[in-house]
């Protein structure tokens, strides 16, 4: 019997591209584009098989062929969202308030420019609307990703000029990191 994943997971979004067609592009699909084996890919997408993490195995480029196969069939991408809410979660833990603003703004940061290089992919496709031609409406959703990730470069730029300025004004990064003597 196959265990259940969490939803907006890694392990969910890999488990489910990794479904057979037409539900998934498959599992010797998603090996291939991953650089994994199928049987290592089973293993870590297993939320009771602790010894192996997908996030060990992945690299960006990996998951990012995922998420454009997924898309490239029709299909609901859960990769893009699974980082986002991975990046968000790891950013929580951060904790004290410059901490968080800055892994926060590094959270967009990376989960906009992959939604940016998942579009250029898709737009420079061979197979796509336009082959490899950059169509008109594919430049428009590329100029918008574009402009998506370049907000949250300079939403990261304040807040790291934010918890400069504290520095500079001394009166620290924040309260919480205060040393008690």
């Amino acid at each position: 019997m196959t265990t259940r994943k969490v939803p907006l997971t890694l392990e969910h979004a890999i488990s489910e591209a990794m479904r057979p067609p037409p539900n998934g592009v498959g599992a010797v699909v998603v090996s291939g584009l991953m650089g994994v084996s199928t049987s290592m890919l089973y293993k870590a997408t297993n939320p009771n098989d602790r010894n192996v993490s997908i996030l060990t195995l992945a690299t960006v480029p990996g998951l990012l062929n995922v998420s454009a196969s997924m898309r490239a069939a029709g299909l609901h991408d859960l990769i893009i969202p699974a980082l986002d809410v991975a990046a968000n979660a790891m950013a929580q833990n951060v904790g004290h308030g410059h901490l968080l603003d800055l892994a926060m703004a590094s959270a967009k940061v990376h989960s906009a420019v992959a939604a940016m290089m998942v579009r250029y992919a898709e737009a420079t496709d061979p197979n796509g609307d336009g082959g490899a031609e950059v169509t008109t409406a594919e430049a428009q959703e590329l100029i918008l990703a574009i402009r998506e990730a370049k907000a949250s470069l300079d939403a990261k730029e304040r807040a790291v000029s934010a918890a400069a300025s504290r520095e500079a004004l001394g009166t620290g990064p924040c309260k919480g990191c205060e040393k008690k003597g």
